[in-house]
């Protein structure tokens, strides 16, 4: 649909989006169309007027460094969540499905209710050098990959509204690989991309987590939690996969995990994600730093509790089958 950066005017950008979808439709009736998302104010007039036809609003989040603050980096998860579930909110406003359309647009409304395309998320850090170019290629270190974690973790757990998401970019500009003539290499935040990719499930699983704080450089309580969790299951394999990153930089934290229904799950398998520290980097000149470690002698201690490493990704795997 039209673009928000070429029709700033929302009345301007219905009455374009009207003409696309009436030929696209028309055209093919089983493409799916996305409107393009802003401001709450923005979303509203386009969805008052739009949302018989809008399959998708599409949602835009790129996190920033402000400062060099380790803890205050995470809260940007937390801005990425409040913007899912105030867009949701908004979204409930409008009906599941269209009863009322007129069938001399000679095309059908949609049929289910509107979802959230994320199709732009990442990091985008806003450098010192007045070299654009350059500020675009940057070498993102393992604080950054745990947030792209505690990210994927948010996604999950705002499944079922946001149902389509796409990492910008995937080379060299913001990217998780970079290249030049003499080669390649997977900066720190491809390992988390990989790791969700291979390791996570098809349905996802309510699951909530208390957990201490982290606290900025001056002492006080963040907004963000140490612990971060997401659950899925994967209906082929019979897996639950409980994915637990630990934002603290330094600490060892042991957490009790328990389930609700199934009884006591053992983890069938662990498998940590872990740096250096939180400030490696990857290089052409450099070994990859990350680590893979699959533990399939992993298991609860005798309160449920498993030890999550600091600064480091684990997803938890437990053989469990869920019965239609």
């Amino acid at each position: 649909m039209p673009d928000i950066g070429y029709l700033h005017d929302p009345h301007e950008y219905i009455k374009a989006s009207w003409e696309f979808a009436k030929q696209m439709k028309l055209t093919d009736r089983s493409i799916k169309l996305v409107m393009v998302g802003e401001k709450p104010e923005w979303n509203k007039a386009i969805l008052d007027k739009l949302h018989p036809i809008c399959d998708y609003l599409s949602l835009h989040y790129y996190a920033r460094s402000e400062n060099d603050d380790y803890a205050n980096l995470f809260d940007h998860a937390v801005r990425m969540e409040d913007m899912i579930v105030d867009t949701k909110k908004l979204l409930d406003r409008y009906p599941t499905r269209v009863e009322s359309f007129d069938r001399w647009y000679r095309f059908p409304p949609r049929q289910r209710e509107i979802q959230i395309a994320l199709d732009e998320w990442g990091i985008w850090q806003h450098q010192s050098s007045d070299d654009y170019v350059a500020d675009l290629e940057a070498v993102f270190n393992w604080k950054e990959a745990l947030l792209v974690a505690s990210m994927l973790n948010v996604m999950q757990r705002q499944s079922q509204t946001v149902t389509m998401a796409t990492f910008a970019q995937m080379v060299n500009i913001l990217a998780p690989i970079f290249t030049n003539e003499d080669g390649s290499f997977c900066q720190t935040i491809y390992h988390p991309l990989q790791l969700y990719r291979e390791h996570s499930g098809n349905w996802k699983l309510s699951c909530e987590a208390e957990s201490m704080m982290l606290l900025d450089g001056d002492g006080r309580a963040t907004v963000s939690a140490c612990l971060d969790v997401s659950a899925t299951y994967h209906d082929e394999k019979s897996e639950v996969i409980v994915a637990v990153v630990n934002r603290h930089p330094e600490q060892f934290v042991t957490a009790a995990v328990s389930f609700v229904g199934p009884g006591s799950l053992e983890i069938s398998e662990a498998i940590e994600l872990k740096c250096p520290s939180w400030v490696t980097v990857n290089g052409f000149a450099i070994a990859d730093q990350v680590t893979r470690m699959a533990k399939t002698d992993a298991r609860y201690d005798s309160e449920r509790g498993y030890v999550f490493p600091p600064h480091s990704i684990t997803p938890l795997k437990h053989r469990y089958r869920i019965d239609e």
